[in-house]
């Protein structure tokens, strides 16, 4: 007697048509889905260690992204400093100038439904805030004597620059974002 595994699936001079086509039916026929596995999973309710430590994380990214906030605030302060600007006579009220560049960035952020005026606005204050912060931190990091050539100090500034004026609001909008569903 053969095994159900050495039988061919095709017709034969051994095996009828009828069990040919029976056998291919059953190789072909898909597989059902278990009831099981489209119930949807249960969570088991996060206790209040697991909701603060989450809690903690996210606190923690959004005192990174401040951080990253705050120098990229100071290449566009120093930037402005540069160009001849008394920015100590403004004394804490400089600090507006990256504050609002920030808030127009993050009001006129690329969206589906935006108009162009918008999107111009913020490649307007967005392009002058990556410059600045690349002049900014050209300057800063031509005085670390860190042993770079022209090309490299630039394009370190470029990425550095770019890292600092358009993700720390990305970043703490997620976070922000993540801590409210974590609070619901």
């Amino acid at each position: 007697m053969k095994d159900s595994k050495s039988m061919p699936l095709m017709p034969t001079a051994s095996t009828p048509r009828s069990t040919a086509s029976f056998l291919q039916e059953l190789v072909n026929e898909p597989v059902p889905s278990s009831p099981i596995a489209n119930l949807p999973r249960r969570t088991a309710p996060m206790g209040m260690y697991e909701r603060w430590l989450s809690t903690l994380a996210y606190l923690s990214i959004i005192g990174l992204a401040i951080l990253i906030w705050w120098i990229g605030a100071q290449f566009t302060l120093a930037f402005l400093a540069g160009l001849g600007l008394n920015l100590a006579l403004l004394g804490t009220a400089q600090w507006f100038i990256p504050i609002v560049i920030t808030a127009i960035e993050v009001a006129c952020w690329p969206r589906r439904a935006i108009n162009q005026h918008v999107l111009a606005v913020f490649a307007l204050v967005g392009g002058l805030d990556l410059i600045t912060s690349v002049i900014g931190c050209v300057r800063w990091l031509s005085n670390q004597q860190l042993p770079l050539s022209t090309t490299w100090l630039w394009i370190l500034s470029l990425a550095i620059a770019a890292l600092c004026a358009f993700w720390p609001e990305r970043l703490a909008r997620a976070a922000v974002g993540e801590l409210s569903r974590l609070w619901r």
